[in-house]
């Protein structure tokens, strides 16, 4: 069994690296360390000099502070998971597997980017009522009642950041490079957690980019929308767990 093994945990748009808390019970940690870094602008006093992909993908290697010859198996939920696939593509030789947790490594569909920018718009114009509408929604509609409390937290969480780093965040997104040709001449595990009902990251869409991608693994948990760590807690940390042990 390898000693010391990096795990590294991203969240993702409007969250905290506290996301994860809801699963790390559940995981054997034993001959692990785990990094919890913070994507760029997800703070509310501290703002990034630059925004884009790149510059987040070298701040979040400079976070982690890996040693020469040193690698880690990243783990990352939505925006997170951008970062990391293109972290990935560039920076192969740091990567001894990925997991995309309600993310993806394709492009925004037309309709998606467009719908980015009114995002901008709307959050301009209301950054709580924005909020608001936007983290709900990441939710089955089955689970909200039972999670309120939980959105309620993220929520004030996501209010309370600067509205730049909202609007610049959605930008980055937008124009984020295509990860997945890159991808398929990786030389390390390729995992997917996705939800049955997520309408950020629908299963409908994923399709293309699954089938671009042979030899990958994924799941698919049931009644659960964007936030399978709140949502499904005890099926998205079992799942962890195994790709963890698979690494061994």
């Amino acid at each position: 069994m390898s000693k010391n093994r990096h795990v590294v945990f991203l969240h993702g748009f409007l969250e905290a690296p506290s996301m994860w808390n809801s699963i790390l019970g559940q995981l054997s940690k034993a001959n692990l360390t785990l990094h919890f870094p913070k994507l760029p602008g997800h703070d509310s006093h501290t703002l990034p000099e630059t925004w884009s992909m790149n510059a987040w993908v070298n701040d979040i290697l400079k976070q982690l502070k890996l040693s020469e010859g040193e690698n880690a198996f990243f783990i990352g939920h939505s925006m997170g998971g951008y970062v990391l696939s293109q972290l990935a593509m560039q920076h192969p030789e740091k990567v001894r597997g990925l997991c995309l947790f309600h993310s993806r490594a394709g492009l925004d569909s037309e309709e998606k980017r467009a719908n980015r920018l009114r995002a901008i718009d709307a959050a301009k114009e209301s950054q709580s009522l924005y909020v608001r509408g936007m983290i709900t929604g990441l939710f089955d509609a089955h689970n909200r009642e039972k999670l309120h409390a939980e959105i309620e937290t993220q929520i004030a969480y996501a209010q309370a950041l600067p509205l730049p780093a909202i609007e610049a965040s959605l930008m980055v997104m937008r124009d984020r490079p295509d990860a997945v040709e890159g991808l398929q001449l990786r030389h390390f595990p390729l995992y997917y957690f996705l939800g049955e009902n997520d309408a950020a990251v629908r299963l409908e869409d994923m399709t293309e980019e699954l089938t671009a991608l042979p030899g990958h693994t994924a799941h698919i948990a049931h009644q659960t929308g964007h936030m399978g760590h709140l949502e499904s807690p005890r099926e998205a940390g079992a799942f962890i767990q195994r790709v963890l042990k698979a690494d061994e």
